[in-house]
């Protein structure tokens, strides 16, 4: 029964669909003008349609158990195919209602019922079914179906079951705020590209390696590296996803956790590394109890330094604590070799691997620890990786069956769908030869399959399938080519789209490139009227190039390029020699025009009317309620936030980039005035302080408007930097954070600036205490460990006996940071190795609260006292009891003070120990 009701309803859908087919395109056959969403929407109707009368006739000639259409029936594509169809007929039957009152069609586009949001919303659920509707068509069975279950289970799972497991011993509460203390960024991307790159996937992909010994064999190792080399496109991410898939559909127990991580090329060194651990430690936070108690620990110390995030140390720690008490811990890593600090990350990944290799030689339980990496071939992460000796796995020999799948299923689809439109469906065939014999990646075939796609008559695909490109660069050479014929007055826009594609700082949104688009060199104001109606449209010429991809959080799409290897061809040298050589990138001269257009867009005299929500908070901050901007415009900007987040860092590249400063600094003058001279154009000044504000969460301090030259500072420019300072009254101030400007330079380390500011014709005190706790720059080089900076600060006089207002040291200050070089340079200058706080706490107590144990043993060999007590009774042992109820024991920590009090019962209190007595280990 349950069988017959799900072919019912497939029929009854199939009659739905080609009643809105029959509609629509009378209407469209009406209409001159008609909304573009209208054939948008019934492109994917039509596809909907071929999907299920195809699967309606596969499955009346399948067995009843074997029967997709019941598993796609329980997964709700039916109900939901449902519901976005009957939208899609009472939207056309809304215009011809319109259009039946006989408005006149002519100049404007007819109106549509649904928001932009709602139809973007109902194009990406039905691009959602068609690729389940696709996945069932190619299976003889339900299996295929079940797997599509198993990939929102085990995902569903990772994100949620694993929180349940241990709500025992965090709630919620605190996991959001151990989440955000961590740093902005979430790990819902990570599974939302999981669940892209599993939804598009064609059955059966990756079977080759998940049913091999091979593989089978490094899952139930006691640990080890397999590294899977491909060339670009070749696969490598989803074969990664579908590892991955595998990996959380057998992990069941609750002592296995599997973590990845999705490189991304954009990520600057800094931030790229950064993403990689806060990543998976977010991630294993949801499957340890004991990260959740590291992560605890390391956030109650850091509360009191400076409220500073975690470090990568940190993070890599707290990692470390959740893998030990595991049984096994599995990592993929995709596209290692494209992210930009990829040296640093493949160092983390051997440390954790040869971690497991270290327990095992002190006779503690061994954590079984298994990485997979996929890059192409690279000579960095050779040279770190290859030691371990790692399974090598090369993509060329396994995938051919892989890719071969993939061109017959994507044909058949198209075919289906009317997307690779042919009167005669024969020549599919050859299609399919054709191209394997030219595509050695996923990739290529793909875009070689975009581009036959586009070609309207059977005569015209014979032609293109006799001159395919071979490799990827002749591929998109011959893309890039072909736009420059089509769009000749369209040839400036594109390459802008390109350049901003190549050097922004993050995901772009439609609607953002689309202002960009619009924004000429000589505009004081946003032309509205220059803004594409509809914004897609500015992604037609290279759309073969690009994804459109939903970001956790976001409410509008963001663009991004089909694979690395298109940003690296528009850069390179390969693209100047051929047809596409007026679309070349150079990487300065996009820095250069990103920075430009941010600041010239911060300074539009419109923008303020056109976000009144964030200019009326300025206006009532100053008591001028009487000053209210007018109620929102129809439109509103959406290049504003990145422009106000991001103009500072495209500024800074620019800066170390370009060679002639100076005629940049001349150049580029004009759009920095508002930031240069914030009297004169404070209104502009104030409102982007404002955004600053509503969308940065680590810039707090805006009751009163702050001074360019801390954001000068904090943001590392020196050159405006070298402009300000003239202007500066008093260097020896303190900003609205309370720091001065030479503790903000340290806090962010810029050592640049730390030098010109402390330059006598610059007159910066080294010794000038902040306001809120009476810390010298020292005090915050010490405590953030920073060897180079603490060299700099010592050689310009700063004081190693200055006391903060709580009593520290830089030496104690050093203590908490851990560093033993700046503990071992501070210390041949005569610091006071037991320096008391004003509640008796020293710094040993600081390296045994915060981990330290190599500044725990230095300190011991140079006298201190470990019998010290604090004004609340706690003393360095102490501190290691109070640890091992947090389950942190600190053994070392533990056998080094108790032989050091041993040793000290033996001499007075503060004696240095003889230089032959036995070294504390």
């Amino acid at each position: 029964m349950e069988a017959v009701a799900a072919i019912a309803s497939i029929g009854q859908l199939t009659q739905l669909s080609a009643q809105i087919l029959a509609g629509g395109y009378g209407y469209l056959a009406k209409v001159a003008r008609a909304p573009s969403e209208v054939s948008e929407l019934l492109t994917e109707a039509a596809a909907i349609n071929g999907l299920l009368g195809h699967l309606q006739q596969l499955s009346e000639s399948s067995s009843a158990q074997d029967d997709p259409l019941k598993s796609l029936s329980k997964v709700g594509v039916f109900k939901e195919c449902y519901e976005l169809l009957s939208l899609v007929k009472r939207a056309l039957e809304a215009c011809e209602q319109i259009h039946g009152k006989d408005l006149k069609n002519v100049g404007r586009r007819l109106l549509w019922p649904f928001k932009e949001r709602e139809t973007k919303d109902a194009l990406q659920r039905f691009a959602r079914l068609r690729g389940l509707l696709s996945t069932a068509m190619m299976a003889n069975s339900a299996q295929a179906l079940r797997r599509i279950e198993n990939i929102q289970e085990a995902i569903n799972s990772q994100v949620n079951d694993l929180s349940n497991q241990v709500a025992s011993h965090l709630d919620q509460e605190e996991l959001r705020k151990l989440d955000v203390w961590l740093g902005p960024s979430f790990p819902a991307n990570t599974y939302k590209k999981l669940e892209n790159v599993l939804l598009v996937r064609q059955r059966g992909t990756g079977s080759w390696l998940l049913n091999s010994k091979f593989f089978r064999g490094w899952t139930i190792s006691s640990g080890g590296l397999l590294w899977v080399k491909g060339l670009p496109g070749s696969g490598k991410t989803v074969l990664c996803s579908t590892v991955i898939e595998n990996l959380l559909g057998t992990a069941k127990s609750s002592k296995i956790a599997v973590l990845f991580f999705f490189g991304d090329y954009r990520d600057e060194k800094k931030s790229a590394t950064t993403g990689f651990v806060q990543c998976l430690t977010r991630q294993l936070l949801r499957q340890s109890p004991e990260c959740q108690q590291k992560t605890r620990i390391i956030q109650k110390q850091k509360s009191k330094d400076f409220d500073c995030g975690p470090t990568n140390a940190d993070c890599l720690t707290m990692m470390k604590s959740g893998i030990l008490s595991l049984e096994r811990t599995f990592i993929v890593v995709d596209a290692l070799d494209e992210v930009s600090d990829k040296e640093s990350i493949s160092k983390m990944l051997k440390d954790i691997l040869e971690m497991s290799v270290s327990s095992s030689e002190k006779g503690e339980r061994t954590p079984a620890v298994n990485v997979l990496v996929a890059s192409r071939a690279d000579a960095i992460v050779d040279r770190i990786l290859r030691p371990l000796r790692p399974y090598i796995l090369t993509l060329e020999v396994g995938s051919r069956q892989d890719i071969e799948q993939f061109v017959e299923a994507e044909i058949e689809v198209r075919i289906l769908s009317r997307k690779l439109k042919l009167r005669n469906t024969s020549l599919g065939q050859e299609i399919k030869e054709k191209i394997l014999s030219r595509a050695g990646t996923f990739l290529q075939a793909r875009l070689q399959l975009d581009s036959l796609s586009a070609l309207m008559t059977d005569r015209e695909i014979k032609v293109a399938i006799q001159n395919l490109p071979d490799g990827l660069e002749a591929t998109y050479e011959k893309i890039l080519a072909t736009s420059i014929d089509r769009y000749p007055g369209r040839l400036q826009d594109i390459k802008t789209l390109l350049q901003w594609l190549v050097a922004s700082e993050e995901l772009m949104s439609i609607s953002s490139l689309s202002e960009v688009i619009a924004v000429r060199p000589g505009d004081t104001s946003l032309d509205v009227d220059a803004v594409p109606t509809d914004p897609n449209d500015i992604l037609e010429p290279i759309w073969q190039l690009l994804v459109i991809e939903h970001l956790h959080g976001d409410a509008e799409p963001r663009v991004r390029f089909l694979h690395f290897s298109i940003r690296e061809y528009l850069c390179s040298q390969a693209i100047r020699q051929g047809r596409a050589k007026d679309l070349y990138i150079n990487r300065t001269e996009a820095q250069e025009k990103l920075a430009e257009t941010c600041l010239q867009y911060i300074s539009f005299e419109n923008m303020g009317i056109l976000v009144p929500d964030i200019a009326n908070q300025i206006f009532e901050t100053s008591q001028d309620i009487d000053a209210r901007l007018p109620p929102p415009q129809p439109f509103t900007p959406s290049l504003l936030r990145y422009a106000a987040a991001y103009w500072h860092r495209h500024f800074w590249k620019c800066s170390n980039l370009i060679d002639d400063l100076e005629s940049f600094m001349k150049r580029i003058g004009p759009r920095l005035a508002w930031f240069l001279y914030p009297d004169q154009h404070a209104s502009i000044y104030q409102l982007w302080e404002a955004v600053l504000k509503a969308y940065d969460f680590k810039i707090k301090y805006y009751k009163s408007t702050t001074s360019p030259l801390y954001f000068a500072i904090r943001f590392g420019l020196d050159d405006i930097v070298d402009v300000l300072l003239p202007k500066f009254p008093n260097i020896n101030c303190h900003f609205s954070d309370k720091y001065t400007p030479l503790v903000c330079a340290v806090r962010y380390n810029h050592i640049s600036l730390v030098r010109k500011l402390i330059d006598p014709r610059v007159g910066a005190d080294v010794d000038f205490p902040t306001k809120a706790r009476g810390l010298t720059a020292l005090h915050m080089a010490a405590e953030l460990a920073n060897e180079s900076m603490v060299e700099v600060l010592l050689n310009a006089g700063a004081s190693i006996q200055v006391r903060s207002k709580s009593g520290t040291t830089p030496f104690y200050r050093a203590a908490r940071g851990g560093s033993t070089e700046i503990l071992q340079r501070l210390y041949g200058l005569g610091s006071e190795v037991d320096a008391k706080t004003w509640d008796n706490w020293t710094p040993l107590m600081e390296a045994v609260e915060h981990g330290h144990e190599k500044a725990v043993e230095l300190l011991l060999r140079w006298g201190a006292d470990p019998r010290n007590e604090s004004l609340y009774g706690s003393t360095p042992l102490s501190l290691c009891d109070e640890f091992s109820e947090l389950g942190d024991g600190r053994d070392g920590f533990r056998v080094m003070l108790t032989r050091a009090l041993e040793a000290s019962e033996e001499r007075p209190v503060g004696a240095i120990p003889d230089q032959d007595e036995e070294e504390i280990p």
